[in-house]
């Protein structure tokens, strides 16, 4: 991992542990962290996979004689629950206004739709305004 020097006793994987003295060992730190978190990452995503794999695999072979099975340490069944969609978001997002019941939807931007419409229209879509957020950008020497 990191090739700094630390006490054994001190992990720098951890919330609040201490920070190299300069900059440029920090942004060092940064990129190994990052570099250990997509490794991580994409063992989490082959154990998702294959957690999906079961699932569908359950999911295809009950019957509706027979909606589960019994293993040793659970009991696995399959259920149905009734989760809403939406046909036709005119219509809903006419009620949702009528209504006043934003609550019912997630209020988040599609950040790359807004920022090409606002591109090719050269302004700022009605109700909208800028957050300039930093972040840190780490480029190899």
């Amino acid at each position: 991992m990191s090739q700094f020097e630390v006490s054994p006793s001190i992990n720098l994987l951890e919330k609040g542990a201490p920070v190299p003295a300069s900059l440029g060992a920090c942004g060092d730190l940064l990129h190994d962290i990052r570099e250990l978190r997509l490794a991580m990452q994409k063992q989490v995503n082959a154990i998702e996979e294959r957690e999906r794999e079961l699932k569908d695999h359950i999911i295809n072979s009950v019957t509706p004689d027979d909606p589960g099975a019994v293993g040793k340490r659970f009991v696995t069944k399959v259920v149905t629950r009734p989760v809403p969609i939406i046909e036709d978001w005119g219509v809903f997002c006419s009620w949702v206004r009528k209504n006043d019941r934003f609550d019912c939807i997630q209020q988040r931007l599609s950040t790359d739709a807004v920022n090409e419409i606002q591109n090719a229209e050269n302004r700022l879509l009605p109700g909208l305004g800028v957050m300039n957020k930093k972040d840190v950008s780490l480029t190899k020497l």
